[in-house]
């Protein structure tokens, strides 16, 4: 949820790494994942489909998948 978080608000791959103390492939990895589950195909239309108002409506789409 945090990198969902961060990517809504614009951060970069790089960016959500280093504030994360993840790599930034680990980043990329869990952003592909994060967009099959949304159905969109990269940051930009994930950022065009969501506010921030549906952000809680994704949030509970994540946790019923975990």
């Amino acid at each position: 949820m945090q990198i969902v978080k961060l990517l809504l608000k614009g951060y970069s791959y790089g960016e959500i790494a280093n504030k994360l103390f993840i790599t930034e492939s680990t980043v990329h990895s869990h952003a592909r994942r994060i967009y099959g589950i949304l159905g969109v195909k990269g940051k930009r239309e994930l950022n065009s489909r969501i506010s921030r108002d549906e952000f809680d409506l994704v949030c509970e789409r994540f946790e019923v998948i975990q």
